[in-house]
């Protein structure tokens, strides 16, 4: 990379950092990520409502009219059970990590936006 080049690329990236001061990073992260969350929370809403799935045979006896011949029932072994309890862990872990990954940006955007 040529010097010129690599003065071109350092004065756009002191510029954008200038325009992500004045907007306000932090306000802009914090709504961003509370939209987010937000709109995740609706479509899980709205994907729980519209899936027809009955848990057990007296809501679909009250949803339908009609009675109810048998109903099936999950039955797991101890070792389904334990990799979906593992699977569980991972998933927690993930969104913990997610989550901490998301507070470590804003405090670190909120550290520069302080030595700037």
């Amino acid at each position: 990379m040529s010097a010129s080049a690599m003065l071109v690329s350092i004065c756009i990236c002191a510029r954008s950092l200038a325009i992500w001061k004045s907007v306000g990073v932090l306000k802009l992260a914090a709504t961003g990520g509370a939209s987010a969350l937000a709109a995740g929370l609706g479509m899980a809403l709205v994907a729980s409502q519209l899936r027809p799935v009955f848990m057990n045979g007296t809501d679909l006896r009250a949803k339908t009219g009609l009675p109810v011949l048998g109903v099936i029932s999950l039955a797991m072994t101890e070792v389904e059970r334990r990799r979906e309890r593992l699977s569980l862990y991972r998933f927690a872990g993930a969104s913990g990590g997610l989550v901490g990954l998301f507070i470590f940006g804003l405090v670190g955007m909120a550290l520069f936006a302080r030595s700037g």
